[in-house]
């Protein structure tokens, strides 16, 4: 099996909520410690993501997803992505330079895909979501799970969700939270 790799958000960590909600269903997630800056942490996963793997990506770290699957889909064998961050209601981050590369961003043809995210979102706009998804060369490949929910995703539908994903792309069972087997 290749590797799964989680990418955390920009105020989340490698112990933040979501990365041990999926440790504890995935032993084998890589979750590595990312900086907040977007291209810092991508020239980061450059250098240490080699071998294919699996990237589960929450907001800043589905941005990082993308960017790895434009730059070296070889690397990407399929995403879930969590709110990706493909636009801001916040202006300190709609820059331009940041704005002209979001704005361009597809999923690419041949790394399957699902992107979760939450009605509510008050972080990342709903429509800069459903953009990406429709300017992508097969959105009709693109499975889009909108939940009722904030951008943080934590509630019992998203976290549901995010798990049959996972299972989906990768093939991979999670164990059950709580036991060792």
């Amino acid at each position: 099996m290749s590797a799964l790799t989680f990418l955390h958000g920009l105020e989340s960590s490698p112990d933040g909520f979501r990365a041990n909600y999926l440790r504890a269903r995935f032993p084998e997630i890589q979750v590595p410690a990312l900086m907040q800056d977007p291209w810092q942490r991508h020239r980061l996963l450059l250098e240490t993501l080699r071998e294919p793997t699996f990237l589960v990506g929450s907001s800043l770290g589905g941005l990082s997803a993308l960017l790895l699957a434009r730059d070296v889909p070889e690397r990407v064998r399929g995403m879930v992505l969590l709110a990706p961050a493909v636009g801001f209601h916040d202006a300190a981050y709609r820059t331009p330079e940041v704005l002209q590369v979001v704005e361009r961003l597809v999923i690419p043809t041949g790394i399957p895909t699902t992107v979760i995210m939450g009605r509510d979102d008050e972080v990342i706009p709903f429509a800069s979501v459903t953009a990406l998804i429709a300017r992508s060369p097969e959105p009709d490949h693109i499975t889009f799970v909108p939940v009722t929910d904030s951008h943080r995703l934590h509630s019992e539908p998203a976290l549901q969700a995010m798990i049959h994903a996972i299972t989906e792309i990768t093939g991979v069972c999670p164990k059950q939270a709580g036991t060792d087997v």
